[in-house]
């Protein structure tokens, strides 16, 4: 592209005049004569300019060097400006031209902050860095530096995956383009998990918990249920210990939807977000649940539409958490050997209703743990428990006597979890990451482990044969 100025040149034709009484071309107008003021030989201005020099200006605009103006701009030197921009240098301010030929490199991660050099043929020369708008997808790019064949930008953050438009606008020439490849740069990883929870406690008066959490953080390998044992086994279960995540903020507040009810999720201090004390209609069994309207920090849409599927509610048959299973009239009872007074029982079953599947993409599984704990403080102990994990389809878990001692699981009294979990996995368009929505539906029990005969041990007495 080339802009150009016209030299516009005024050439007046010279009028003789004649002074009967002074001679040729002298002094004022005498009788017989019409001249005018004095005039500097061979400048052929048609105004009184003062000029000094042969510049046929045609107004008034005292210039002194021949620089060809056609208005009254008052330069100072010849630079054949076509405008009274009063410039003070021979700068030709609208010439030059470049067309971009080429970008290095073509492609780069949706990230940003690296360089990138837009190849251009032509004449920049009398421009710089200031002069010059860079913009990928339409989001400014900061120019570092301009050659005579390259301009130095750093690229902007893309908020997507996808080929985008590169413009370059050079102040007063105009624009010209070429394309930019944005690419995920996490594929394989992992970038956040948004869950919904609800858990019953069915022993005792039972009570309802309800909560939901969201964690964005640096692309990793950081799946939920990462301490899960692999489906269709059991292993030793001490406790959940959390898993520690490079999250970030999006905001003090994040809003979840299940198209009728909004979540509002808090900050916290590890840059998690959290809701708790969740009614039951506020995180309904069956339900979609979107994470919509969020920002991530480089100002790029954070949607995650139906990120989380709800689960059927789970209905656990055995062991039953409404009814005895013991001599008391209040405990459930597991015996780690043969009880002969119940017909040889040892170990335990767990049995429940089969979920209809999720959605694609998604996983439907079953965990049973049994964690240790201390009836006068109702804390965990820290003693060695179980846990187990199978697909939710099969709907039922043995859990064998010999576990309770490869576990180390001594007698005592446990607290029971069953839960139901849905995985759902999506892709976050930006990195490439994989987004996780979880669903979980639990239900919670205490449960006794004894042993029998005379392995019993002597408390609580009352229930030993």
């Amino acid at each position: 592209m080339l802009r150009s100025l016209s030299l516009v040149v005024l050439l007046l034709a010279p009028a003789s005049c004649y002074d009967s009484s002074l001679g040729l071309n002298g002094g004022s107008a005498g009788p017989g004569g019409g001249c005018g003021p004095r005039r500097y030989i061979g400048d052929d201005d048609s105004a009184d300019d003062d000029d000094a020099a042969d510049d046929d200006d045609t107004a008034g605009d005292d210039d002194t060097v021949g620089d060809d103006d056609t208005s009254g701009d008052d330069d100072t030197s010849g630079d054949d400006d076509t405008a009274g921009d009063d410039d003070t240098s021979g700068d030709d301010d609208a010439t030059g031209s470049f067309n971009i030929t080429g970008i290095d490199p073509a492609a780069g991660s949706t990230q940003g902050g690296y360089t990138v050099d837009i190849e251009y043929s032509g004449d920049l020369s009398a421009f710089d860095e200031n002069d010059i708008t860079v913009t990928f997808a339409g989001e400014d790019a900061q120019v570092e530096n301009l050659s005579n064949s390259e301009i130095r930008v750093t690229a902007p953050p893309g908020c997507v995956a996808e080929q985008v438009d590169v413009e370059v606008e050079v102040f007063g020439l105009g624009t010209d383009g070429t394309d930019f490849d944005y690419q995920e740069w996490a594929t394989g990883l992992d970038g956040a998990i948004i869950g919904v929870a609800r858990s019953e406690v069915l022993a005792g008066a039972g009570s309802f918990a309800g909560s939901a959490d969201a964690q964005f953080f640096t692309p990793t390998i950081s799946p939920p249920f990462q301490q899960v044992p692999a489906v269709g086994t059991c292993d030793v279960y001490t406790g959940a210990t959390p898993t520690l995540r490079p999250n970030y903020a999006v905001g003090s507040f994040l809003q979840l939807s299940t198209g009728g009810t909004n979540l509002s999720l808090a900050l916290q201090p590890d840059s998690s977000y959290l809701a708790t004390n969740l009614s039951s209609a506020q995180v309904p069994t069956y339900s979609s649940y979107s994470l919509l309207g969020s920002v991530d920090p480089d100002g790029c849409p954070l949607e995650y539409p139906g990120v989380v599927s709800g689960t059927a509610p789970l209905q656990v048959s055995d062991p039953d958490p409404q009814l005895p299973h013991c001599y008391s009239s209040f405990l459930n009872c597991w015996w780690r050997a043969p009880e002969t007074l119940q017909g040889q029982i040892e170990g335990g079953v767990v049995n429940w209703t089969p979920g209809q599947p999720g959605p694609a993409g998604s996983f439907d599984g079953l965990i049973f743990t049994m964690t240790n704990y201390d009836i006068s403080t109702g804390a965990a102990t820290g003693l060695p428990g179980m846990i187990c994990h199978e697909s939710d389809s099969v709907g039922s878990i043995y859990v064998n006597p010999s576990f309770f001692v490869t576990f180390g699981m001594g007698e005592g009294a446990y607290v029971m979890n069953l839960i139901r979990y849905r995985l759902t996995t999506t892709t976050d368009p930006r990195s490439g990451a994989t987004v996780y929505g979880t669903f979980i539906d639990a239900k919670s029990a205490h449960l006794w482990l004894f042993q029998t005969a005379s392995q019993c041990l002597s408390w609580p007495s009352q229930l030993c044969p």
